[in-house]
């Protein structure tokens, strides 16, 4: 039986408080934490029927594409007997793995992403406190903690804050961090304590050519920041003061036929412990795009499929430390 610990151990607050228990799977929200408790929500109805589904084995809520275990079907097959146990040892306990992610607060403007610099309202800020308020205490029990898939983690004032007083318990808590690298250098030293436990800093530039990555980045041109970041990393890398070290390129019309040299850039200056490779997938604004598919270069029927099926069979691309998110592209 193939076995999903999401619904059980999973946390993921995005914007205005609504949570899931996985963000890739589809939209059943479990609850909004700006207005219930994390106890409420992770009790609740919605995150039951999640279970449910992992527990029947119909994997109902789950998307394909979206999900890179079941996209490269990894999941753990468990024997009945021991399905059961991984189940009945997380009932009624509290979340561990929190994906924070309400603060949309980003310094780019990416088209795949959304449509301009994101404004807040006059009760951003009290939202935020409140959010931060329910979340902290728990975090001291912490196993899993990845911050911010919807905005940039170092450019916004409010996770800045909150992650310097994160101070889990466990040493060996799994700590990531994703960003679009233009500001990690120089806010580092406010997250410089979770260089204590098990850090990952992930970073998805999309480019490494100044046109395609303004292009990208909603018309910011920050690319000397962002490679100044890289190689900051990587010695921090090479000093073993991160554990991990992630590239992440979201590929799409303006970029696949850089993917060869983006991988090599990656692996040779940056040395990345790995590089993912993640077709752009219906996600934030594109998740109500009725065109999607006309953008989606994984469609069979693309002009343009047949050559990104090449550009990602590239040998570079078959490098072990390449990870496909959506499974190996083939003819």
């Amino acid at each position: 039986m193939r076995f999903c610990n999401r619904p059980y151990d999973h946390f993921h607050i995005t914007h205005n408080g609504k949570t899931y228990s996985c963000g890739w799977a589809s939209k059943r929200m479990i609850g909004i934490l700006s207005e219930q408790t994390v106890d409420e929500i992770q009790n609740g109805p919605d995150v039951q029927a999640l279970r449910d589904s992992i527990e029947d084995q119909s994997f109902r809520y789950c998307r394909d594409t979206s999900c890179p275990y079941i996209s490269n079907d990894s999941l753990p097959d468990l024997s009945p007997e021991d399905f059961r146990k991984e189940v009945d040892a997380r009932l009624g306990k509290p979340p561990t793995n929190f994906n924070i992610a309400y603060d949309y607060t980003c310094n780019h403007a990416c088209p795949s992403c959304r449509d301009g610099l994101f404004k807040t309202d006059p009760g951003y800020r009290d939202m935020m406190a409140r959010m931060e308020e329910q979340l902290l205490p728990y975090l001291g029990n912490a196993k899993f903690l990845e911050a911010s898939g919807n905005g940039d983690v170092f450019s916004s004032t409010y996770m800045m804050n909150m992650l310097s007083k994160v101070k889990p318990a466990d040493k060996n808590c799994l700590i990531t961090l994703e960003t679009n690298g233009v500001l990690v250098k120089r806010n580092w030293e406010k997250v410089s304590h979770l260089e204590d436990y098990q850090l990952t800093v992930i970073v998805t530039p999309n480019s490494y050519e100044r046109a395609t990555y303004q292009e990208l980045a909603g018309g910011f041109d920050n690319l000397d920041f962002t490679m100044d970041s890289l190689d900051f990393l990587c010695e921090l890398r090479q000093a073993g003061r991160i554990k991990n070290f992630i590239i992440t390129m979201v590929i799409q019309q303006a970029n696949f036929r850089e993917v060869p040299a983006f991988v090599e850039t990656s692996l040779t200056r940056f040395k990345a412990d790995r590089v993912q490779l993640r077709p752009m997938l219906p996600w934030f604004k594109l998740f109500h795009d009725k065109n999607f598919a006309l953008r989606d270069l994984t469609n069979p029927k693309h002009p343009d499929h047949a050559e990104f099926v090449q550009v990602m069979n590239h040998p570079i691309c078959q490098d072990p430390r390449v990870f496909h998110w959506s499974g190996k592209i083939s003819a």
